[in-house]
């Protein structure tokens, strides 16, 4: 299993966009969009190579169409290659396989849009999230059909796809210690507050649950990409969010960078 996050600094887009949510409605206590996905044992070659980032956000991609329009698209290995090439990597000869920064993934997924086979890309707009605060990442899975976990993740917790949490007594262990893994990103869209799994990802094909005690000590990043469709048509409609208004944000963003 490899990692694959560089840094977990936000683009400036999804800072301002981030602003933007706000008096969003308080979310159900549980949702489980991964329900509505069939999820194959398919790391999207996250095994192989450091593509945490690219396997993320079309794990992110495939459950937003499997909710909003009920599809049975699944991503490809090649997909989430094609993505990562943009940071340099060649598929080839596997050289400059040195991970993705978390701004540079975000920058790609509104500037470019990732290639999921349709007519057009799958565009979504980065909104920066606060780790540490559960209820809005409650509300940003519920509203826009997941959200993207920036992880420093221990040493301790390699292997393990069962189920994400620290062992009694190991908080000051060395292999402990955040970041002594290395950086890793997820897509999710399942929580539970009253579940010891309290938040679920997709890494390596797998659906791994994690306890709040190890959320809170290492994740370190959060992020929603926010498709129009979504908001316009959508879902879930989340009240007081106007498109234009989070385009004109992205914009401003996008100038002064």
């Amino acid at each position: 299993m490899l990692l694959g996050l560089r840094s977990a600094t936000h683009h400036a887009i999804a800072a301002r966009v981030g602003a933007k949510l706000v008096q969003l409605p308080t979310s159900p206590a549980s949702i489980d969009y991964h329900s509505r996905i069939a999820l194959p044992a398919n790391p999207l070659n996250n095994l192989t190579t450091s593509d945490c980032f690219w396997a993320g956000v079309f794990r992110q991609a495939q459950v937003r169409m499997a909710v909003a329009w009920g599809s049975s698209w699944v991503p490809t290995p090649a997909q989430a290659l094609a993505g990562y090439a943009s940071t340099g990597y060649d598929a080839v000869t596997g050289a400059n396989d040195n991970g993705t920064d978390l701004d540079q993934g975000e920058a790609y997924c509104w500037q470019t849009g990732l290639d999921i086979g349709l007519q057009g890309p799958d565009i979504g707009l980065p909104a920066q999230l606060d780790p540490a605060n559960a209820e809005m990442l409650d509300t940003a899975t519920w509203l826009f059909g997941g959200i993207g976990h920036a992880w420093s993740l221990p040493i301790g917790i390699q292997g393990n796809t069962t189920f994400w949490d620290i062992p009694a007594g190991a908080d000051d262990l060395p292999a402990w210690q955040p970041g002594s893994w290395g950086g890793h990103y997820t897509g999710g869209a399942r929580y539970s507050r009253s579940s010891v799994g309290r938040r679920s990802s997709i890494s390596w094909g797998i659906e791994i649950p994690a306890s709040q005690k190890f959320i809170d000590r290492y994740l370190i990043g959060a992020v929603a990409f926010l498709s129009r469709d979504w908001i316009e048509q959508g879902v879930v409609s989340p009240t007081g969010l106007s498109w234009p208004e989070l385009e004109a944000a992205a914009r401003i963003a996008s100038a002064a960078a």
